[in-house]
């Protein structure tokens, strides 16, 4: 198409791509990719988390689960082998993501592991009750807990209208 001529449409012969969001686990045997963004990004301050993660917070990457797959490798469940579903390198031990209870549409993708985790800045905090003093995210919202389950919808609204 001429670009100074309004109202063209694009040739037949032109390419869609598709954004896929990748990642791995430490070592590198297990791989693992979405190809919808994250509806949310997240820093849980849990007890759970902390000990979990062996750190002062876990991060997570929300991604639809329809649109997440393990695409190499094996995963194991670990952690507390409750309803809350936590999963890990069968391999190198690594917590990749976590499927909650009761929530069948979204996976909790480790953001960290994710490729240019840059890019995942905690929109919301959770937990915050547990949190250490010490430490800060940068998050645009926080709970003491989590947030009430009629929250999200408004949340995801939020988290992908920029303001993260």
């Amino acid at each position: 198409p001429d670009p100074t001529l309004p109202n063209q449409r694009p040739s037949a012969h032109y390419e869609i791509k598709l954004m896929i969001f990748s990642g791995t686990c430490r070592c590198g045997h297990v791989t693992f990719e979405s190809d919808c963004p994250p509806v949310m990004t997240t820093a849980c301050h849990c007890v759970g988390c902390q000990k979990m993660s062996a750190s002062a917070f876990s991060l997570t990457a929300l991604f639809p689960a329809a649109a997440f797959a393990v695409t190499q490798g094996e995963t194991v469940l670990g952690g507390l082998h409750g309803p809350t579903r936590h999963y890990f390198c069968a391999h190198c031990l690594t917590w990749l993501f976590t499927r909650p209870a009761g929530v069948d549409e979204y996976v909790g993708v480790r953001s960290s592991l994710l490729e240019n985790p840059q890019h995942y800045r905690p929109f919301m905090e959770t937990w915050t009750r547990e949190k250490l003093p010490w430490v800060t995210t940068g998050a645009s919202v926080s709970y003491e807990a989590f947030p009430d389950p009629q929250d999200y919808p408004a949340l995801m609204s939020q988290f992908r209208a920029g303001d993260k």
